[in-house]
């Protein structure tokens, strides 16, 4: 019977502790850490700690230590050293890939879901022109609007909204608007969202305040560009300016009081009446 020499037996685990230990130190030798932040700057190196939501520690092959919060990177990246080979006696460099193991999530307008709503509480500045010599033709004032729309993203960016609204504006007679808002924004920044947007739909006379009869509303347009800034999880706050076109057919009633031989006697009038509003509206948005 043959028995085994223990210190044989020994002398082959170590042999194998040997041998991986020495691959796990060239390998992790030869890896390069590679942190991009959101700067631009790109920092090479070994992480020796990284904390999602905290912080990232990398250190240089010079020794320094860096530490940056991990809001402040955009993505972090292993990759191999390059290999030195040599061919028809030149030396060359061969590119080994690059391990991915950490990438912001970049988000939308609103962090979740394909659906934004947008609150637009604001100003419509200018003057009505009427096509009938009527008592309110050509006054100056300033309409307050409260408009509310949803905004469906399309794309494959989902910068681009389409979506119903509804609005009411408080002219010399208010009117309730029905439209189609169409939303782009800009870039691909989560703080500042530059956008365009365009409107286009149809009012009717809510209710009269004036002598107005058989009012029939009339087309809706508006478009103008803003900025929306980042306030909260889920919120942005934005400023809009633009122009704004409202029509609105009517017939208009007036009675005028006659001297017939020193009887005097009253006569109605009736007027067919287009009001246009040509405007610039000033808004405030509250987007979700």
């Amino acid at each position: 019977m043959n028995y085994s020499n223990p210190l044989n037996n020994l002398k082959v685990k170590f042999l194998l502790c040997f041998i991986f230990s020495s691959a796990y130190i060239f390998a992790q030798n030869q890896a390069e850490d590679i942190v991009y932040l959101k700067n631009g700057s790109i920092i090479k190196g070994k992480v020796l700690e990284m904390v999602i939501g905290g912080d990232i520690k990398i250190e240089t092959p010079d020794g320094s230590l860096f530490i940056y919060k991990t809001e402040d990177v955009l993505k972090t990246e292993r990759k191999n050293k390059p290999e030195e080979k040599t061919k028809n006696n030149q030396s060359y460099v061969k590119e080994t890939p690059s391990e991915k193991y950490y990438e912001e999530k970049t988000e939308d307008l609103s962090e979740d879901g394909n659906v934004n709503i947008y609150m637009s509480p604001g100003l419509i500045i200018g003057s009505n022109f009427a096509n009938s010599l009527i008592l309110f033709e050509g006054i100056n004032n300033t309409a307050l609007s409260h408009s509310i729309s949803v905004g469906y993203k399309l794309g494959k960016s989902k910068n681009y909204t389409l979506g119903p609204g509804v609005g009411i504006q408080t002219f010399q007679d208010p009117m309730l608007s029905l439209f189609v808002d169409n939303k782009y924004f800009l870039g691909n920044s989560k703080t500042f969202k530059p956008y365009l947007y365009g409107q286009l739909g149809y009012s009717v006379l809510i209710f009269n305040l004036g002598d107005v009869e058989d009012s029939q509303g009339g087309a809706l347009i508006e478009g103008g560009g803003g900025l929306a800034v980042k306030v909260g999880k889920k919120l942005h706050l934005g400023l809009s300016l633009g122009l704004f076109y409202q029509r609105h057919d009517f017939t208009q009633i007036n009675f005028r009081s006659i001297n017939n031989n020193g009887i005097w006697s009253t006569r109605e009038e009736r007027y067919k009446v287009t009001d246009i509003y040509n405007r610039i509206p000033l808004r405030l948005n509250l987007m979700f």
